[in-house]
């Protein structure tokens, strides 16, 4: 039996699978981004059906763009502006902007009956540093998982061949 086919696809499939599971430990800035997340987690209790400040913060000409996102619980994550403070953006679990320079709020709405407790985490960052990060992050995690499925494609159309060929040569 030659099994050389299923190996190669199984070997393909392992780098392919290894390659995605360590992509945080080779793409670039991952741990600096990571890390940004992880120092600003908190969490808070928002009363039922309130929206809660749970930052002020300032967007300067050079980090002008905020993510934002709720970590544990749920609740829409906003973003105010002015006295008195209107919504400049408003969306549920995530908010991804960049903004003009100025002083913001960043609030959690809480829609439920009940009090909510929210785990949330936000980052401020240059807008074109953020958004070639997560375009090249999108784009090397999308050829690893091509990578890994073509091995097990390779894998599974080999060991159909060898279960026909082997059929071929019994009868």
């Amino acid at each position: 039996m030659n099994f050389k086919g299923i190996a190669i696809g199984l070997i393909i499939f392992v780098i392919g699978f290894i390659a995605y599971l360590f992509l945080p430990t080779y793409f670039p800035n991952y741990s600096h981004v990571e890390g940004v997340y992880r120092n600003h987690e908190t969490t808070v209790t928002i009363p039922a059906g309130a929206t809660q400040i749970v930052l002020k913060f300032n967007i300067t000409k050079n980090n002008n763009s905020i993510v934002a996102f709720i970590t544990k619980g749920s609740g829409n994550v906003t973003i105010l502006n002015g006295t008195p403070p209107k919504i400049v953006y408003n969306q549920a679990n995530i908010v991804s902007v960049a903004l003009s320079p100025g002083e913001y709020e960043l609030g959690i709405i809480n829609n439920t009956t009940d009090a909510e407790t929210v785990s949330y985490t936000y980052g401020i960052f240059p807008a074109s540093y953020i958004s070639s990060f997560y375009s090249g992050l999108g784009v090397l995690t999308t050829i690893t998982e091509i990578v890994t499925l073509g091995g097990i494609a390779i894998a599974v159309i080999a060991f159909i061949y060898e279960l026909l060929s082997r059929r071929k040569k019994a009868s």
